[in-house]
């Protein structure tokens, strides 16, 4: 017989589908039942987003992302969400998954162990108290009280907290008794976070689902998104803080500066040798570019056999990959009398994440440390470029940005 590792039955069940299941059971023998058992729509997914899908798929959206999600609708996410909490959101820091269990599981799993402890609102959301369970941490129930209007007494949370308390889950408007944590709650809260150095999961799902009055998110009070100043002992905006870290050690500095109602700029500063990186220098039509060698897979022969046509596109099949190419002379426009087409060239493989694609260069010079300068008003924000740097020759080369040059790729 199979044996299952223990922590399999610490593993809680969504009580809402056996409810689900009952009620199924009474409508096939003829009763008429009102759901409120599923948090889902009592309507049809529109048919606007329907036909969208559709299009994808019948489009080739078909195959692997990159792990954090498709980097255009993170670009999306980040912009709409940091326009709704009133501060910068990066693409970064955006994580699509399937739904919002998986991602709540990897924060929680990240965090608690066995031997910690996460407080969560109760009654609640089932899944905090099973995840919790699974990962050998102990969950701590912390009360919503009818009497607050399903709001939870600070006083009571700060009573809960020890030493040993490594997450403190949110969830406003609140599932499943409507609850919403008001503004005095949610900055006594953030206060204490900061204070006892406690990360936050704040699940705002239902962040639309409100009948009056705006929604407020904790991630816009100070030091919960981020600080107003960096300190060695900043307790919020951990992701800051480690900046701030690395910055000092290698030699920089991070200045903050912000203006009410209008936003933060951080200025980072570096050391020069931080801009130099290795580079594998190739030419095309004459012209040198720098392939950042932390994105090179490999490099190859290439000959026209080897290329093949989809949808009007080249690509190149390669071992068990089918790789969308691109001519770095087509990409910037370049000609000159190398590299056609038809001819052989270098195939030189880049990756970003783990999405591939083959660059096709005309000939191979090798490796060697560059200096990262920026390219001047005239250069400036052409896809696909980072920088430039002079070589020891006089020649100036361009350094390719790979994450952008895939993206090209990908769009074709």
């Amino acid at each position: 017989m199979m044996q299952l590792a223990e922590r399999m039955s610490r593993l809680g069940t969504e009580s809402a589908f056996q409810v689900l299941l009952k009620a199924r059971a009474l409508e096939a023998q003829g009763r008429e039942v009102i759901h409120l058992e599923i948090g889902e729509p009592d309507f049809d997914t529109p048919a606007h987003i329907i036909e969208a899908a559709c299009r994808a798929l019948h489009s080739g959206a078909t195959h692997y992302t990159p792990a954090q999600g498709i980097p255009e609708l993170r670009q999306i996410i980040a912009g709409q969400l940091g326009a709704r909490r009133g501060h910068a959101i990066s693409p970064s820091q955006v994580v699509i998954t399937p739904g919002a269990k998986p991602i709540m599981f990897f924060v929680i799993m990240a965090l608690a162990e066995e031997g910690t402890e996460v407080i969560y609102p109760n009654p609640a959301f089932p899944i905090y108290e099973s995840m919790i369970n699974f990962v050998g941490a102990k969950a701590v129930p912390l009360p919503l009280r009818e009497e607050r209007d399903f709001r939870f007494d600070v006083n009571e949370l700060k009573d809960l907290i020890t030493d040993r308390t490594r997450l403190i889950i949110l969830n406003s408007p609140q599932n499943p008794t409507g609850g919403i944590l008001e503004h005095e709650d949610l900055a006594a809260i953030a206060e204490i976070c900061v204070e006892r150095d406690i990360p936050v999961l704040s699940d705002e799902v239902y962040e639309h689902i409100r009948y009056e009055g705006a929604f407020e998110s904790i991630s816009t009070f100070p030091g919960m998104s981020t600080k107003e100043e960096v300190t060695d002992l900043s307790g919020r905006g951990v992701g800051m803080d480690i900046v701030r870290a690395n910055l000092e050690r290698l030699s920089g500095s991070i200045e903050i500066h912000t203006q009410v109602g209008v936003g933060t700029t951080f200025e980072l500063t570096l050391p020069l040798t931080l801009a130099i990186i290795p580079a594998m220098l190739v030419t095309t039509s004459g012209n040198v570019y720098a392939v950042p060698l932390s994105s090179v897979v490999e490099v190859l022969q290439l000959a026209r056999r080897h290329i093949q046509t989809v949808d009007g596109h080249e690509v190149i099949r390669l071992r068990d990959k089918v790789l969308p190419l691109l001519r770095l002379r087509k990409l910037f426009g370049v000609n000159g009398s190398n590299g056609q087409d038809g001819d052989a060239g270098q195939l030189v493989v880049i990756r970003w994440g783990r999405v591939e694609a083959g660059l096709v260069v005309d000939e191979l010079i090798g490796n060697q440390e560059v200096v990262i300068k920026s390219l001047g008003p005239l250069l400036t924000g052409i896809r696909g470029l980072a920088g430039g740097s002079i070589l020891g020759s006089g020649r100036i080369a361009l350094i390719l940005d790979v994450p952008n040059i895939i993206k090209l790729a990908m769009r074709r």
